[in-house]
């Protein structure tokens, strides 16, 4: 199974980086999910919440974020939070 390598950074430095499965953002004109192959894209973030489902973990770890931007280009995630982000572990998947 092929994953993303996902980094989440805020004006404060990386907040989480590691590999996923699955990644979720809140973007400006609703929440969309991107999985292993996505084409790119960037898109500007509201504010919300970032769902990372990591790699061979069965937990889903939710990052709170405050707007910014993402990233998605060659199975390559970089959430970039216009504020500090808090990153916490969430449900099992």
């Amino acid at each position: 199974m092929s994953t993303l390598a996902v980094q989440v950074v805020s004006p404060l430095g990386v907040i989480w980086e590691g590999n996923a499965t699955r990644v979720t953002v809140p973007g400006i004109v609703g929440e969309f999910g991107v999985l292993p192959g996505h084409q790119p894209v960037v898109s500007l973030l509201r504010r919300g919440a970032a769902r990372i489902t990591c790699d061979g973990q069965p937990i889903v770890l939710t990052v709170a974020i405050d707007g910014g931007f993402v990233l998605v280009d060659d199975n390559t995630v970089t959430i970039l939070s216009d504020n500090h982000a808090r990153a916490h572990p969430g449900a099992r998947s």
